[in-house]
């Protein structure tokens, strides 16, 4: 089995979902994820991964909001995170605006694929076809904790004094150094008990503010 003949098994399974949804699908969600395959013997390209303590495979999978397989891509198990995420994901997009060119595709993925190119690559996506938008995990760091101190206060605030769990959403706009622009970032500001469990994530979703309970 070559490298070629595995680019071309995996567009021909691409191909195949493409051609399969009903030819009313106005909208569809995609789920970007990696996952551990853990391997046994001398296989090629089955490497140690030490976040998983595994020899393995690391393959990235694709599903959309049905739970229906659209695209992966084989790698190796010493594969990074994201590594390519965004080849996959221009890939796929691309077939599926070429067969619905007025669909509305949400790519979801978490934090492990908040890589400038990434981000780049699905931004282009929209401004070439249109409708392409996405929720991608964010990292939390020192500035992000500083620019949702608001919310978070207010969540401790109602916790203290309800003896409950206690969530609040805001929004705001943040870049990292490497982004080459200012994104839009919603955080869940929540306190469970005593203990502060904030989550962000940067999206390009604007049709509706975040909630507010």
């Amino acid at each position: 089995m070559t490298a070629r003949a595995v680019v071309e098994l995996t567009g021909a399974f691409e191909d195949e979902y493409v051609a399969s949804l009903p030819g009313d699908t106005h909208e569809i969600v995609l789920d970007l994820d990696s996952t551990e395959d853990p391997t046994h013997g001398q296989q090629p390209l089955s490497f140690f991964n030490a976040h998983y303590d595994s020899y393995m495979y690391f393959p990235l999978l694709v599903f959309d909001g049905e739970c229906r397989l659209a695209g992966f891509r084989l790698r190796p198990g010493n594969a990074g995170n994201s590594r390519y995420a965004a080849p996959l994901m221009t890939r796929l997009v691309r077939k599926l605006k070429a067969r619905f060119p007025h669909l509305r595709i949400l790519i979801r993925a978490d934090g492990g694929f908040c890589t400038p190119r990434f981000l780049d690559a699905m931004g282009q996506l929209d401004h070439e076809l249109g409708a392409v938008r996405y929720v991608v995990g964010l990292p939390q760091n020192s500035r992000l904790l500083e620019l949702s101190a608001r919310w978070m206060q207010e969540a401790a605030d109602q916790a203290r004094a309800t003896g409950q769990s206690t969530r609040r959403f805001g929004t705001f706009w943040y870049a990292t150094r490497n982004w080459s622009h200012k994104r839009r970032v919603v955080v869940k500001a929540e306190h469970l008990g005593d203990k502060a469990n904030p989550r962000f994530v940067v999206t390009t979703v604007d049709e509706r503010a975040p909630r507010l309970r």
